[in-house]
């Protein structure tokens, strides 16, 4: 079963190629991997998107990374990351 993310990223028309690059700069550099993220150009609807499907069903980016190819120890990498951005002042 395809999650919402997914199905979501889907509609963005990007190649597999992006996609598989996004994912893998992710696993490395979640830092990186926002700059990329940004540079796609994504609708201003996207992220709104993103965080109603999120904010519904915590659960979502966990079953989106896992159909992308990452693992539990990727994600909590990339989550520590995120989380260090927040508390910066």
């Amino acid at each position: 079963m395809t999650s919402q993310l997914k199905e979501l990223f889907d509609s963005l028309n990007l190649t597999p190629e992006q996609i598989e690059d996004l994912v893998q700069t992710m696993k490395e550099n979640p830092m990186a991997a926002l700059a990329k993220f940004q540079s796609l150009n994504l609708p201003p609807d996207f992220l709104p998107k993103a965080m109603q499907i999120i904010m519904a069903n915590p659960q979502a980016i966990h079953e989106f990374a896992g159909q992308m190819g990452m693992d539990e120890k990727d994600l909590e990498k990339a989550q520590k990351t995120l989380d260090g951005l927040r508390t910066k002042p």
